[in-house]
């Protein structure tokens, strides 16, 4: 590149309904927004969720989602798909994470009358069960093999 030369980029960008509410709307609705697309478009942050959530403390160390990970990925990978669904969750305020002892725990342990909602739930329905993480509801079981972040940005289309 000569000096004093310029390299100049045009980079068209559309946004869907929720990229502009996400930026245009304060952080609760960018987190509620984030983590709607985040258990949406990568599979194991509704894994973690949901597994947390079968546990009667809300909690599990990340060698269990490590364990599972590592039977698809090398370890510097499982590592990596960890770390960045951590990250993922940990924003959204879906779950938190104690680097110190390795916890993940779910924020917001679901109330006796979300309990008492999903049993109903899962009473009515033939498909698979319904739960809670956090405040958002989303599907399960979400298996952790060979999981990959979307490539995609979900604000953007």
């Amino acid at each position: 590149m000569r000096s004093g030369s310029r390299i100049r980029s045009v980079v068209s960008t559309e946004l869907t309904d929720d990229g502009r509410s996400f930026a245009a709307g304060d952080i609760d609705t960018a987190k509620s927004i984030f983590a709607r697309q985040a258990k949406a478009r990568a599979p194991l942050v509704p894994a973690i969720c949901n597994n947390l959530e079968a546990t009667s403390d809300g909690t599990l160390s990340e060698d269990f989602f490590l364990d599972m990970l590592r039977s698809g990925f090398a370890e510097d990978r499982a590592h990596q798909q960890l770390d960045l669904a951590i990250d993922w969750g940990r924003y959204a305020e879906l779950y938190s994470f104690d680097a110190g002892t390795g916890q993940l725990k779910l924020d917001h342990l679901p109330s006796a009358d979300a309990s008492t909602a999903r049993q109903d739930l899962d009473s009515s329905l033939a498909g698979p069960r319904s739960a809670r993480c956090g405040h958002h509801w989303t599907a399960e079981p979400v298996p952790l093999t060979a999981l990959e972040h979307p490539r995609e940005n979900p604000i953007k289309r």
